[in-house]
Formats: C-alpha cells, sequence, structure tokens
C-alpha cells in the first residue's frame, strides 16, 4: 500500500496526482496513469472544497490486475453524485467530477468512517 497525507489547499491536487503516478509505476500499473490521475484530482479536489481538512491518499492492488485508490476526509458529509447520464451544462463551473468518476471507473463508492471516528472513505477501482 501506497500513502500520503495532504492539508486541504488548492495545490495538493496536484500533488495527488503526482504521488498516484509514481505508486502506478512502482505497481508496474503504467497504463492506468492518466485515468487514475484525473480521477484523484477530481476526488482531492472534493475533499478541499468540501472538507477543509486533512487529507489521505492511499493506492493499494486490491486484487491482482485491479487497483484501489482511496481519499480520506474528516468530513462524514457523503457527496452527492449527479444523476447519469445527465451531465451539467457547459456553462457550470462544477458537478463534473463525481459523474467522471462513476464513468471511468470499474467501480467506485463511499465508506463512512465508524464513530467516533469523523469522516469518510471515497474510492474508486480500475482494473
Amino acid at each position: 500500500m501506497f500513502r500520503t497525507q495532504l492539508p486541504p489547499v488548492p495545490a495538493n491536487a496536484r500533488a495527488a496526482r503526482q504521488f498516484v503516478t509514481a505508486a502506478l509505476t512502482d505497481l508496474r500499473c503504467s497504463h492506468l496513469e492518466a485515468t487514475a490521475a484525473l480521477l484523484t484530482s477530481e476526488l482531492v479536489t472534493n475533499a478541499i472544497v468540501h472538507a477543509h481538512t486533512p487529507i489521505e491518499v492511499r493506492v493499494v492492488l486490491s486484487r491482482p490486475g485491479r487497483i484501489r485508490i482511496e481519499v480520506d476526509d474528516d468530513d462524514s458529509a457523503e457527496p452527492v453524485a449527479p444523476p447519469t447520464p445527465i451531465w451539467p451544462s457547459g456553462d457550470d463551473e462544477s458537478g463534473r467530477g463525481l459523474a467522471m468518476v462513476a464513468a471511468l471507473a470499474a467501480a467506485w463508492g463511499v465508506d463512512l468512517h465508524t464513530p467516533p471516528a469523523p469522516g469518510k472513505t471515497v474510492w474508486f477501482e480500475l482494473s
């Protein structure tokens, strides 16, 4: 498992992409780098914008041929994906992130942390 902790500042979406890319190179999953970096950026940006708490990003080889990327924050509010296949209009500045995750990932979800621990893990898998 690869993990990094990041403060909730906008520049750390880029740091998270770089971390995931390096981890996938080490796991010999370079063919997944572009999609994983894009989706990681979306989840980390959501955590920065909505949770305002420290973030942990993990990359796990969940089973042969499948990687799982997890983004933790300390906000227990569940993200809400827009209904698919409805996409935000071209003028909207946000609202595409979870729709992209749903469209491009093999699976994705949200796991709320067990009380009294605050927060959640938003994750996706690629194969």
